[in-house]
C-alpha cells in the first residue's frame, strides 16, 4: 500500500507525484517509509512522523504561497 502526494489534481492518466510513502510493519507497528519525498527524508517513520513530514513538506509551503 502506498500513499502518493501530489500538488496537482490527477486527471485521466496523469500519474505525477511529488511524494510516495510506502507502508510496512516494524516490530508489529505500522510504519511508513518515504520512497520519494520533497524533504529527502528516507527513513522509516511512525504514522505521526509521516504526517508531520507531509505537513512540513507539502501542506505548509502550499498554504504560505
Amino acid at each position: 500500500m502506498n500513499i502518493c502526494v501530489s500538488d496537482v489534481i490527477s486527471v485521466g492518466s496523469n500519474n505525477s507525484f511529488n511524494g510516495i510513502y510506502s507502508s510496512k510493519f516494524v516490530d508489529g507497528q505500522l510504519s511508513l517509509y518515504s520512497v520519494m519525498s520533497m524533504s529527502m527524508n528516507q527513513k522509516t517513520m511512525s504514522v505521526e512522523e509521516a504526517v508531520k513530514d507531509i505537513w512540513e513538506s507539502y501542506i505548509s509551503p502550499y498554504l504560505k504561497r
